[in-house]
């Protein structure tokens, strides 16, 4: 059986070349859990060889020792076993991240890493079209990690979520209009939205009009006209977009801002339950 001990700089100054005997004991692992132990902040791999007749404990999967002895250290990325591939897919299995070392990055590697988490395709040196779309089909989202954001795995992305429209770099218009299409809210996320995509989704759905961001008054107009109570959303409240809302439902009145003799006799004319609304003197 191998054994290496992980270590950083700070670790590494109670370690050096060749035999190391304290009272402290040693703390080391198996090449098979050795991924456990590669984290962010762990720099170096050393191999660890066992002096004769030294007596080793063992908890859970780690050993301890008072005494062994050390290879030099390598830094983590030259670990020559980045080049064996049982130990490779061993890695990827207790530990996805460690993708980012292997020298071969087969399909098969690749795959086991996405099917744990799809933010490894950042670390997949070559992406190609196959594993995008892999990664996209387990988690859209995945496409603010591919590298060349093609329109058919940004259709793919977005199709499955519409979030996944904010990930894409350069939005192609087509793609947003059938994204708006589908479901207007995605001009939430359009990165340069324009008046027709705006009216797209509101023919659709007039609720998106909470979700642009300077809406005109003919859009206003086109709200209003269909359900006055979105009245209540808009600031700069004209007479012609209230009486536009009253007429609709007079009911509207309550969510008139500054209410003028006009537009309560308007709202009451056309249903004069609608008093208890009225917040001005008609005398």
């Amino acid at each position: 059986m191998e054994f290496y001990i992980v270590s950083n700089n700070k670790t590494e100054k109670r370690l050096r070349d060749g035999l190391n005997d304290t009272e402290k004991s040693y703390k080391f692992c198996s090449l098979e859990n050795l991924p456990n132990y590669i984290k962010h902040d762990m720099y170096y791999i050393r191999k660890v060889t066992l002096p004769d007749s030294v007596e080793v404990t063992e908890a859970d999967d780690l050993y301890r020792s008072k005494s062994i002895i050390l290879d030099k250290k390598v830094s983590v990325e030259k670990f020559d076993k980045w080049a064996d591939e049982e130990f490779c897919k061993n890695a990827v299995k207790k530990n996805c991240m460690l993708l980012e070392y292997i020298q071969n990055q087969t399909d098969e590697l690749c795959k086991l890493a996405l099917d744990q988490n799809t933010d490894t395709l950042s670390l997949i040196r070559d992406q190609t079209p196959e594993l995008c779309e892999y990664a996209i089909k387990k988690n859209p989202l995945a496409i603010n990690n591919v590298k060349h954001q093609t329109y058919e795995l940004c259709k793919l992305a977005v199709e499955s979520d519409i979030e996944a429209l904010a990930l894409i770099d350069e939005q192609p218009y087509e793609l947003c209009e059938d994204a708006v299409k589908r479901d207007p809210s995605a001009i939430y996320y359009l990165k340069k939205p324009d008046e027709n995509l705006y009216w797209v989704a509101l023919k659709s759905d007039i609720d998106s009009i909470t979700l642009i961001k300077k809406p005109t008054n003919e859009m206003y107009i086109y709200v209003l006209e269909r359900d006055g109570e979105y009245l209540q959303y808009i600031d700069n409240q004209t007479e012609e977009l209230c009486r536009i809302a009253i007429k609709n439902n007079p009911r509207c009145l309550q969510f008139v801002k500054e209410q003028t003799k006009s537009l309560c006799e308007l709202a009451l004319e056309l249903d004069p339950m609608v008093m208890n609304y009225v917040r001005i003197p008609l005398d």
